[in-house]
């Protein structure tokens, strides 16, 4: 039984995937509002 510490490079690949693509959503909100703000 594999621990919870390995995981599989696939699952890794993809987390690291969509936490990129938050925070570009992220970044480019932010510099759209910003001339509002």
């Amino acid at each position: 039984m594999k621990s919870r510490d390995q995981l599989a490079p696939e699952s890794l690949l993809l987390s690291d995937y969509l936490c990129f693509a938050v925070y570009s959503a992220n970044l480019a909100f932010g510099k759209a509002y910003k001339p509002i703000l």
